[in-house]
């Protein structure tokens, strides 16, 4: 008696289709790795702006004083902390 699976060919499209998944696990772990990269390369260049740019940066991509409240609030106590020391 031939088992339910015993069709010509049965195999290799089995392989075909583990090859297939294979590659699409390959090609999301290297968008998963560039994705990374480029956060660490953005974080590193807003750690090496100033508030004041950064500051800048935000009004320039949202607009004047719109959006990003929390990061915002979050550099104004650095500049207040700035002008404390100085």
């Amino acid at each position: 008696m031939k088992s339910v699976n015993a069709k010509p060919g049965w195999f290799s499209k089995r392989n075909q289709t583990n090859e297939a998944f294979l590659a699409y696990q390959a090609e999301k772990e290297a968008r998963v790795q560039e994705q990374h990269v480029a956060c660490v390369e953005r974080i590193e260049a807003a750690l090496t702006r100033t508030p004041q740019e950064q500051l800048k940066r935000l009004d320039a991509l949202l607009g004047p004083g719109q959006g990003a409240v929390r990061e915002r609030a979050r550099i104004a106590r650095k500049i207040a902390a700035q002008k404390e020391g100085e």
